[in-house]
């Protein structure tokens, strides 16, 4: 089961977000926040018999799109994940790398541990955690939606 796979290192991630968070490294904290959404969301895929979409470039990490690709009546049902899945995207690139500061009473460049407070690190794994407790129901439904399909296809065989 692949996607049991994505689940189970999209849990483990959540653990070592607050292990970083709980040793003040909140920039590390925010980007594996990300990366467990990121394998949740994937996780969903595999559960549907799918790849997930966006297998190569940068399309694969954000969030957004690999939600766009879910179906229509998935996101409607679940739109208070709009937001936290934005939230997770900027995590992508200023929790690793050196970049200005977004405001003029901070340093006009910044490493990521100069820029990502507390705070920042909680709202990436309340985020990350929302995002993975939804991937987590929905890959079980697509799990025995498919595992149903398949008998009725096999009876009818």
């Amino acid at each position: 089961m692949k996607y049991a796979k994505w689940l189970a290192q999209a849990e483990h991630d959540i653990g070592a977000a607050q292990a970083l968070q709980a040793a003040g490294h909140h920039e590390w904290a925010c980007f594996v926040a990300l990366q467990a959404a990121e394998k949740a969301e994937k996780a969903y895929f595999f559960a549907l018999g799918m790849e997930a979409p966006f297998q190569r470039g940068k399309d694969g990490h954000d969030l957004i799109k690999l939600s766009d690709a879910w179906p229509s009546s998935v996101r409607a049902a679940i739109p208070e994940l709009a937001e936290a899945l934005a939230r997770l995207n900027q995590h992508a690139e200023n929790t690793r790398y050196p970049h200005p500061g977004v405001s003029k009473a901070r340093a006009p460049y910044l490493a990521p541990h100069e820029d990502y407070e507390p705070g920042d690190s909680k709202q990436a794994l309340e985020d990350a955690r929302a995002v993975v407790d939804v991937c987590v129901n929905l890959a079980a439904e697509a799990k025995r939606f498919a595992d149903g399909l398949g008998s009725v296809l096999g009876a009818s065989a």
